[in-house]
């Protein structure tokens, strides 16, 4: 098996995340007054919440993985797990809103490009971790 560097996979991860928000960016600066207004209104509170989910789940793995030791290694993936779930669910809501919003299409598929190059990245950094479990 080849070892690869994790330094490739913050590389990557981090190449993507700021092509992810350049798009976000220009996207974001096609929309009128109003629709500027309406998106951050509808987004201001799901965003602490999302944000909240999200957080949790490494904090809680991790808190496990010093407390409890023995048991890290057989909870990593359902924590993988679970926390693709949350980010898949984010993800799907936050499309679900944009369309009930009636935003632009362009900016809908810019959204979806930006989503599907972090998730992209996420799994690049992960990747040399993963390369090293014996499944």
């Amino acid at each position: 098996m080849i070892d690869i560097d994790p330094f490739y996979g913050i590389l990557a991860f981090a190449i993507t995340y700021v092509a992810s928000r350049v798009i976000n960016e220009r996207r974001l600066r096609q929309l009128n007054a109003e629709e500027k207004a309406r998106l951050l209104d509808a987004f201001s509170d799901y965003r602490i919440y999302s944000s909240a989910a999200v957080l949790s789940i490494p904090l809680a793995q991790i808190g496990l993985s010093r407390f409890r030791p023995e048991l890290a290694w057989r909870l990593t993936p359902l924590f993988v797990a679970l926390f693709a779930c949350v980010l898949i669910s984010v993800s799907v809501l936050t499309y679900r809103k944009l369309k009930h919003l009636q935003l632009p299409v362009a900016y809908i598929k810019g959204f979806l490009l930006s989503t599907l190059l972090q998730y992209v990245g996420i799994v690049l950094l992960f990747a040399p971790t993963i390369r090293r479990f014996k499944f």
